[in-house]
């Protein structure tokens, strides 16, 4: 039952996603415009609760099957004591031959349903062990490499957070000796890790207002959760696609956020903070580069 409903939530989620990704595609991407995270959302929350629309309907038809089952059995068992003093012997040989063999293929049915059952469990594992590993490095880290920032980097970080109206504000850490691209971090104590080559002024103030929009509107939950649906399905290549998709929207979002109200100038000075961020990075991957294309929009 649990994998009926898992591979059926799976499917029907993997054609919705294909359908969106499709008229997205037609649509140059303003197909569902500003609610393409809220569908996401929906659908990572209905892959979290893989449980078959039609669970019901096959329990009822489970049920009337057992009773059907028992009174073909009780039907034959009182044929049997009818016939016992004729064929006692050959009645009994034969139904030790039929529960056999009924025995034999409940068996045989349950080892497969066993194996998938085990397989997807270890793929879950596995996939969730990986992000753990890498979540627990990428903190240890920040934790002992990365110090706490001061001066008028932290002046720029709290005053951007004061604009924003934020009520709590990340811990700024700078990590030095790091190329890679600024990150956030951090479910329960989060911090803004920036790598030590970059400076403060213009090109600093974006990049935190970036970085404290996604923290603003919860984009680590969001991912989390992308996360865990994807490990759920991790057989389903169309929830692998949701999963990208939702995580470019989510950049996307975060980039208009922060360009709303910029004149045309400090939309290109914007783009060549963006690109110095994604040439500054060696390893990890363009993190502003699905909104760069936004930025000359009006």
């Amino acid at each position: 039952m649990v994998l009926t409903g898992l591979l059926e939530t799976s499917l029907s989620v993997g054609i919705v996603v294909l359908v969106l990704f499709m008229l997205s595609v037609v649509s140059g991407g303003k197909f569902l415009g500003s609610c393409q995270k809220a569908a996401w959302l929906f659908l990572a929350a209905r892959l979290l609760f893989p449980v078959s629309i039609l669970v019901f309907p096959h329990a009822v038809q489970m049920e009337l099957r057992t009773v059907s089952y028992a009174g073909k059995q009780s039907g034959s068992i009182k044929n049997a004591a009818s016939r016992k003093k004729e064929t006692g012997q050959e009645a009994k040989t034969g139904a030790a031959g039929h529960k056999k063999s009924a025995a034999g293929t409940r068996k045989r049915k349950f080892d497969i349903g066993r194996g998938l059952l085990c397989i997807w469990m270890a793929g879950t594992a596995v996939f969730l062990a990986y992000h753990a590993a890498c979540y627990t490095a990428l903190r240890r880290k920040v934790t002992k490499r990365c110090m706490a920032g001061s001066g008028e980097l932290l002046e720029i970080h709290m005053r951007t957070a004061q604009e924003m109206g934020l009520k709590r504000v990340p811990e700024l850490k700078i990590c030095p000796g790091s190329a890679g691209a600024p990150f956030l971090t951090g479910f329960l104590h989060p911090c803004l890790a920036l790598p030590e080559r970059i400076n403060a002024g213009e090109d600093f103030s974006c990049i935190v207002r970036h970085e404290l929009v996604h923290y603003a509107k919860k984009d680590m939950w969001y991912k989390l959760l992308l996360t865990v649906a994807n490990a759920l399905h991790w057989f389903n290549p169309a929830v692998w696609l949701m999963r990208f998709l939702a995580e470019t929207d989510v950049e996307i979002a975060c980039d208009n956020e922060v360009i709303r109200g910029m004149a045309m100038e400090e939309r290109k000075g914007y783009i060549e903070v963006i690109l110095a961020c994604i040439q500054g990075d060696g390893k990890r991957g363009p993190l502003f580069l699905p909104g760069v294309h936004q930025a000359y929009s009006s």
